[in-house]
């Protein structure tokens, strides 16, 4: 079974990342994360600007603006070995 992340409060709404977890990937390998941002009552919010942020050896961070379902995605490839933390 795929594990369901546990939506995150925000002053606007809440927000969920999926997959949960990722990897491990190889180096030279790349992951797809996508966010889902609902309001309090589940409804997609459109046009909100998601922050992605890579910490470790493959640190980065960009900005994404979310569609009329409420989602946003990103995409990196660890080009470094090590571990790398997505938030």
């Amino acid at each position: 079974p795929t594990p369901t992340p546990t939506p995150t409060p925000t002053p606007r709404g809440y927000l969920s990342l999926a997959p949960a977890a990722t990897g491990p990937n190889l180096t030279g390998g790349s992951a797809t994360l996508v966010a889902k941002f609902t309001d309090s009552f589940g409804a997609p919010l459109a046009a909100a600007e998601l922050l992605f942020t890579v910490a470790g050896p493959n640190a980065r961070a960009e900005s994404v603006v979310t569609d009329a379902a409420g989602e946003a995605s990103f995409s990196y490839t660890g080009t470094n070995a090590g571990n790398d933390r997505i938030s």
